[in-house]
């Protein structure tokens, strides 16, 4: 007898957690629009270069290294960064004002070298 209230415990743990886990599912934060719809993609579908040309996007915060690897492949970017704590603010600013600086830098130095003309 005690042998099935176990197995009876057991599965009703089991249970619950399959339950918790479906309601984490549930509460996904990231939402996604695409030509009008709400649409569910992966990070890499979101930030994919070669797919889309352009982004806006609103979060509530990001960081040097998040921009270097998503953002920066774009050729047009628009992003609202929403958090309140001024320093991560000023921190997203100037990591975008280095990025901006790194990219003039850059398409200077293809100039110099020639390796593009304009008409």
């Amino acid at each position: 007898m005690e042998k099935e209230l176990e197995s009876e415990t057991l599965t009703l743990f089991e249970n619950e957690n399959i339950e918790k886990t479906e309601a984490i599912k549930v509460k996904n934060t990231l939402f996604t629009i695409l030509n009008g719809e709400r649409v569910d993609l992966e990070i890499e579908e979101i930030f994919d270069s070669n797919r889309f040309y352009e982004i806006k996007a609103v979060t509530f915060s990001a960081d040097e290294s998040f921009l270097n690897k998503y953002l920066t492949p774009f050729k047009s970017v628009d992003l609202v960064i929403g958090i309140k704590d001024i320093d991560v603010q000023v921190r997203g600013r100037k990591a975008l004002e280095n990025e901006t600086k790194n990219l003039i830098e850059s398409q200077k130095a293809i100039i110099k070298k020639k390796q593009i003309r304009f008409f």
